[in-house]
C-alpha cells in the first residue's frame, strides 16, 4: 500500500512538471504554468486617458468622474477612451467645460488627453508623465461671462 501511495505521488508530481518541461512551455487545462503570474510585464508603461482641468495658475489636475456625467470611475474612463477613439474629444471637452462653468469652478481650461506613465516610477513619487498627447482643449467660461460677477 505504501509503494502505491509513493508511486501515485511521484506520478502526480511528474504531471505537474510536464507543462514546465515543454519547449516552449504551453499553458492549458488541467495543468497550468500560470503565465499571468509567472511572467512579468515587458514594460511598466501605462497609458491613462483622462480629462485634466487647469486653474488660473496653469497647474493641472485630473478631474473626477462627476464632471463626465457619472459617479462611476470606470464609466468615466470608458467615456474618455471612447470619445478619443471616436474622434469626439472636442465634444467631451466642451461638455466638461460647460459643467465646470455652471458650477462656478475656478478652473480656466480643460484638456482631454492621454498620458503615459512609468508605473514603477510613479509609485516611487515621480509624477511627470513620460509622454502626453492632447486630443482636445477648451476654455471654461469665467464667472463674468456667465453673468455671475457682481
Amino acid at each position: 500500500m505504501r509503494v502505491m501511495s509513493h508511486a501515485a505521488t511521484a506520478l502526480w508530481l511528474a504531471l505537474l512538471a510536464v507543462p514546465h518541461l515543454r519547449s516552449p512551455p504551453r499553458d492549458g487545462f488541467p495543468f497550468s504554468t500560470f503565465p499571468m503570474f509567472s511572467s512579468g510585464p515587458k514594460t511598466a508603461a501605462v497609458r491613462v486617458d483622462h480629462v485634466v482641468g487647469f486653474g488660473p495658475d496653469g497647474r493641472g489636475r485630473p478631474l473626477g468622474p462627476r464632471w463626465l456625467g457619472t459617479d462611476e470611475v470606470l464609466q468615466a474612463a470608458v467615456a474618455v477612451r471612447g470619445a478619443i477613439r471616436r474622434g469626439a474629444s472636442d465634444a467631451l471637452c466642451t461638455a466638461v467645460a460647460q459643467r465646470l462653468s455652471a458650477s462656478g469652478s475656478p478652473l480656466a481650461r480643460v484638456e482631454v488627453r492621454s498620458d503615459e506613465f512609468d508605473a514603477l516610477r510613479r509609485f516611487a513619487g515621480e509624477r511627470a508623465p513620460l509622454r502626453t498627447k492632447v486630443h482636445a482643449g477648451c476654455t471654461v467660461a469665467p464667472a463674468a461671462a456667465r453673468g455671475l460677477a457682481p
